[in-house]
């Protein structure tokens, strides 16, 4: 028999070897990414002991003036017709309680290429307050006062002013309001098997005052390992679009893949935008999977008033790819023995976790918004069935 590149024997020589080179990767990944973990840890430790004295690192929108930290807060951008958000606050960043005395507060918005005022406020009463070790307080809150959306597209400016203890502080940010359209690409499962066709959705979403109406034509690019493997042409023909309206495709792949992880990108060419997501695909589905941890994240102290912010991922231990069944996941929030929450759902879900990754499971914010009304210690339960087998963690929270 004739071979035309390599023989059955020399492949499997090259697939052994390629595997050890891939080991030796792997040792030097671990390796190097010990040395980076260690390094971020000292690091770490030189700002907690020493930040509130490098004043040579303050920044525009941040400043520490005597161990006492003032933030200016917003996002970078927002898009039609987002309402701004924006927050000025302090917080005392040493061991020791702080009493600090704030004068003359003015904040503004203002457009930077003509200097319009958009928004500003005044409040000329001297406000007077201790701060206990590492506590944080709002000096400002822009939601509370007003409600500004639907900007013309541009860069605006926030600057804020005020006396803490006689000394003058001055803080300023900026941020980009943009009129355009929204895009989301993904695929409608979080992995597939080598047996299944993958499917794609793409939603377009005018966020703009002026009606859309063009043709969408573009190509689904595929790669893999940092090489493109495949290409797609893909036509939608005309897309029209009032302000504020949204129109969702799917795209059904023609072809089955290996197992592994692939990026997609969405060329656009029409809009001259590009869009990537990852399509995770598997052998099967793990039966028994082992060596996967719940790892949960929220703040430790939270102000009186403030809303709880707690996210769970799925960690896996092991180089493996782990492709699971989620059958259930629930959270529990008591305060003082009394249920003030309770959140179950009972929803079958695909989970793809990559060798030693991470994957996010739950999002509070995408279930309840829960205000923190009471002083004190809080405990969050929460638990993942997996294949049958449940897993639980259990925090808590202190709310001054």
């Amino acid at each position: 028999m004739k071979y035309y590149s390599k023989s059955p024997k020399e492949w499997e020589e090259y697939d052994q070897e390629k595997r050890e080179n891939k080991k030796d990767r792997y040792k030097t990944i671990r390796k190097y990414t010990s040395y980076l973990i260690i390094f971020i840890a000292i690091m770490a430790l030189i700002f907690t002991f020493f930040g509130p004295r490098l004043s040579r690192f303050n920044l525009s929108y941040n400043i520490v003036i005597d161990g006492i930290s003032f933030n200016l807060v917003t996002e970078d951008q927002f898009l039609y017709p987002e309402k701004i958000t924006s927050n000025v606050n302090v917080q005392n960043t040493t061991n020791n309680d702080k009493t600090i005395k704030i004068d003359n507060f003015y904040y503004e918005i203002i457009k930077s290429e003509n200097n319009e005022t958009i928004f500003d406020f005044e409040h000329n009463e001297t406000v007077t307050t201790i701060l206990s070790p590492y506590q944080t307080r709002l000096i400002f809150d822009l939601e509370k006062e007003t409600e500004i959306s639907e900007l013309e597209s541009g860069k605006y400016i926030i600057n804020t002013s005020f006396e803490f203890n006689g000394q003058k502080v001055n803080l300023n940010r900026d941020f980009n309001y943009n009129q355009d359209f929204k895009l989301n690409f993904y695929s409608d499962r979080n992995f597939y098997l080598e047996s299944e066709t993958p499917k794609f959705v793409v939603t377009f979403q005018n966020n703009s005052k002026e009606m859309y109406n063009k043709e969408v034509f573009g190509k689904l690019i595929y790669s893999k390992d940092g090489e493109n493997i495949y290409e797609r042409q893909i036509n939608f023909g005309s897309l029209e679009l009032q302000p504020l309206e949204s129109s969702q495709f799917e795209i059904t792949s023609n072809r089955l893949f290996e197992s592994g992880i692939y990026r997609v990108m969405f060329d656009i060419e029409s809009m001259d935008k590009k869009i990537i997501t990852t399509l995770n695909i598997a052998n099967q589905i793990n039966s028994n999977p082992e060596n996967i941890a719940i790892n949960d994240f929220t703040l430790q102290t939270f102000e009186q008033g403030q809303k709880l912010y707690y996210k769970a991922y799925l960690d896996n231990k092991v180089k493996n790819p782990q492709s699971l069944i989620m059958n259930s996941y629930g959270i529990r929030i008591q305060y003082n023995g009394e249920e003030l929450y309770n959140y179950r759902n009972d929803e079958s879900t695909r989970v793809y976790i990559s060798e030693y990754g991470s994957t996010e499971i739950f999002d509070l914010e995408n279930v309840k918004e829960i205000e923190l009304n009471k002083k004190g210690r809080y405990f969050i339960n929460f638990f993942v069935e997996v294949q049958g087998k449940i897993i639980t963690t259990q925090n808590s929270i202190e709310v001054r």
